[in-house]
C-alpha cells in the first residue's frame, strides 16, 4: 500500500494533470473535424518529427536521383544501383505509410 501512496505522489508531482482530483484527467481532446490541418494542435516535438519525416526522403530520393543519373551518364550503372532504387522504393512506401498514420 506504500508503493502506491508514493507512485501516486511521484505521479503527481511529474504530471500534475493526471492526478485524480483533476477533471481534465478524465476529458478526451479530440482532433478538429475539419481537415484545416493549420487548427490541429501541435507540439514542437511534433512539428520535429513532421520535419524530419518529409525531408529525410526527399533527400533520400535527390541522393538517389542524382546517383543513378551519374552512373546512367557515364555508362557505369549497376546491379547495386537497381538494388538502391528498390530500397528506395520501400522507403517511399513507408514514408507514405507513416505520413498517412499522422
Amino acid at each position: 500500500m506504500v508503493a502506491i501512496e508514493n507512485l501516486a505522489a511521484v505521479l503527481a508531482r511529474e504530471l500534475p494533470s493526471v492526478t485524480p482530483a483533476s477533471p481534465s484527467a478524465t476529458s478526451i481532446v479530440l482532433p478538429p473535424q475539419s481537415l484545416d490541418f493549420a487548427h490541429y494542435p501541435t507540439s514542437p516535438r511534433q512539428q520535429g518529427v513532421l520535419f524530419i519525416v518529409f525531408l529525410m526522403p526527399a533527400l533520400a530520393f535527390v541522393t538517389v536521383f542524382l546517383r543513378v543519373f551519374n552512373r546512367i551518364t557515364t555508362k557505369s550503372y549497376g546491379m547495386d544501383d537497381t538494388l538502391i532504387i528498390a530500397a528506395m522504393v520501400g522507403l517511399e512506401t513507408l514514408s507514405m505509410f507513416l505520413i498517412s498514420e499522422l
